[in-house]
């Protein structure tokens, strides 16, 4: 992180988008992370074309609390920035909740990668490889609740299973631990963006929540 960005801490919670949106009658609209392209200067720009909500690239977690060349590498930010999400890759609490932690000023919130299919990912226990792990998902929710602070999210982004009943367990352990939000990639583990989204299965997992 660039100590020449770090203007003002953020105070917006991105929980109140999601009722704007609602009450307008519309969409809400998020740029989600895109490898190399979700930077700063990508995000002010879809945010001039009425974007709500940001997110940065996937972070690895334990490059960004271990050195300052790798924070100013990952992330920054802006007085004239909107709301953002920082999204990390990691698979332990500690760890994630240090990084949640140590970029709460700058952001409105953070988001878990467990999503991401990639087989580097796969090899270092990150990404879709946590989607067979939801107790330990949930305890990252709960170590970065603790220490990101008030008035911040923390949400995890999902894929899911070709058993979608193991998509409800999943989500159901990792609500329990008071995530503020679940985003579901239609997709399984091994499929690609050539292959269509499975609306029908958001659906139904969305129908289960009481």
């Amino acid at each position: 992180m660039a100590e020449g960005n770090m203007k003002m801490p953020r105070e917006f919670h991105p929980l109140s988008l999601f009722d704007k949106a609602k009450a307008e009658g519309r969409p809400l609209y998020v740029s989600g992370p895109m490898v190399r392209y979700s930077k700063l200067p990508f995000r002010l720009l879809v945010q001039d074309y009425k974007v709500d909500l940001t997110y940065t690239p996937m972070i690895l977690a334990h490059e960004f609390i271990r050195h300052p060349v790798a924070r100013s590498s990952d992330f920054s930010t802006n007085p004239t920035e909107g709301p953002v999400i920082a999204q990390f890759a990691s698979n332990d609490p500690i760890e994630f909740g240090r990084a949640a932690e140590m970029i709460g000023p700058w952001v409105n919130g953070v988001d878990l990668n467990c999503g991401c299919p990639q087989s580097w990912a796969m090899k270092e226990g990150i990404g879709c490889s946590m989607m067979g792990n939801p107790n330990k998902v949930a305890a990252m929710m709960k170590e970065a609740k603790q220490r990101i602070g008030p008035g911040k999210t923390v949400s995890c982004k999902i894929r899911i299973h070709q058993d979608l009943n193991e998509t409800i367990k999943f989500i159901k352990v990792v609500e329990a631990s008071g995530v503020d939000y679940i985003t579901i990639h239609g997709r399984l583990r091994n499929q690609r963006s050539s292959t269509p989204p499975n609306f029908e299965a958001i659906k139904m997992l969305v129908s289960t929540k009481p």
